[in-house]
């Protein structure tokens, strides 16, 4: 019975060992399937990790294409602000072809009318200066020399001046001396009119007298200067050019500075006149042969018409334009009474760029008179003078010598 047993036993001991075959065999699966479910655990936290990352990418996508709307928005509007600019161009330019036909018709317009100046000969005789005149002494510097004396002029000559502007007047025994006022109160300290004194009686002139046209400013000399007579002066300079005002001394006056002038053959060098209207045209017509500056009322009577366009039409006697910058030389002087407003409107019509522009193509010198700074030259140049007068030579040749370096 036990033999019979055995090939059982033998049975059931292999089923034991292929049922523990199995279960390693199980036991490797379920590592196999821990492994596998490891990885798949791997694979699901990349996949997460990616669904993060492609949704951060769709976010900035997103604001991409916000931006990019945005933009969008904006070309259109830069769009139709382009179109709006171009419409506006479109209408400046329709306006400047209206002003160009508007211009065309005023240039056939002016055409005609220089035409029929031609014609009717019209024009200004030419201009009959011949010697430069922009750098000008007033009182041949009296900012820095007793004004109106042989010092001065001498001084002022060393310097470049091309024009010496001064003023005479006569004495007791009818000699032409060089003096601004008639009274000798500022310049010699007397108060006396030069009229009451013989040549030989004149007192000198102080050290020390205020700016006339700098008020506040005061110039200083070592030496008290002598008054000069106006023969001296042309026997010392016989080739310079001279501008004189004539100050009150009538018939007598006039005739004697015509007879020196003739002597010393200067008609062609010397510029007379009077801020006098009455004086300047009584100069003119003793001796047309010297030059002339205009007159107060002609300062003021060119500029109006000028303003009207008739200036083209009306003979104009003078050699010279000399007139003040209103609202620069009202410090002093007959111009320091007038309001300031009033300086500030006058200023534009005496000094109309086009009026100096006119002026100078017709023959006639423009000057401005008196700048003593150089914000004062500047705006003289800027106006268009040809010449500036000072007080100052010294001040000017800086200016001069800095705005040819700028050039």
């Amino acid at each position: 019975m036990l033999k019979s047993l055995m090939p059982i036993s033998n049975a059931h001991g292999e089923i034991s060992y292929a049922y523990g075959e199995i279960s390693n065999a199980h036991g490797e699966i379920s590592y196999a399937y821990g492994e596998i479910s490891n990885a798949h655990g791997e694979i699901s936290n990349a996949y997460g990790k990616i669904c993060n990352a492609h949704g951060e990418i769709s976010n900035v996508y997103g604001e991409i294409s916000n931006a990019y709307g945005e933009i969008s928005n904006a070309h259109g509007e830069i769009s139709y602000a382009y179109g709006e600019i171009s419409n506006a161009h479109g209408e400046i330019s329709n306006v400047y072809g209206e002003i160009s036909n508007a211009y065309g018709e005023f240039s056939n317009v002016y055409g005609e009318i220089s035409n029929a100046y031609g014609e009717f000969k019209l024009l200004h005789k030419s201009g009959r200066v011949t010697f430069p005149s922009r750098f000008q002494a007033h009182r041949g510097g009296g900012g820095e020399w007793t004004e109106n004396t042989m010092s001065a002029f001498k001084q002022a000559e060393l310097l470049g001046v091309e024009l010496f502007e001064l003023d005479v007047q006569l004495t007791r025994d009818g000699e032409v001396v060089v003096c601004h006022d008639d009274n000798l109160s500022r310049v010699c300290g007397v108060n006396e009119n030069i009229s009451e004194h013989l040549l030989s009686t004149l007192p000198l002139c102080l050290r020390e007298m205020e700016v006339a046209c700098e008020p506040g400013e005061y110039m200083r000399c070592e030496v008290q200067q002598p008054l000069v007579r106006l023969e001296d002066l042309y026997k010392h300079f016989p080739s310079t050019p001279m501008q004189m005002d004539l100050k009150p001394g009538g018939h007598d006056l006039i005739s004697k500075v015509s007879d020196l002038t003739k002597k010393y053959k200067r008609e062609h060098l010397t510029i007379w006149g009077a801020f006098s209207h009455k004086t300047t045209v009584a100069c003119r017509e003793h001796n047309p042969d010297i030059l002339s500056f205009c007159s107060m009322w002609e300062c003021s009577f060119y500029p109006l018409i000028m303003l009207l366009g008739l200036l083209p039409w009306v003979p104009i006697q003078a050699d010279f334009y000399q007139v003040p910058i209103p609202n620069i030389s009202n410090k002093s002087g007959f111009l320091s009474t007038f309001p300031k407003w009033l300086c500030q409107l006058v200023t534009p019509l005496m000094c109309n760029p086009l009026l100096l522009w006119h002026l100078e193509k017709r023959g006639v010198r423009t000057g401005a008179w008196v700048m003593n700074h150089h914000h004062e030259y500047q705006t003289a140049d800027w106006y268009g003078f040809g010449g500036i007068m000072t007080d100052f030579p010294s001040r000017f040749v800086q200016y001069e010598n800095e705005r040819k370096k700028m050039e």
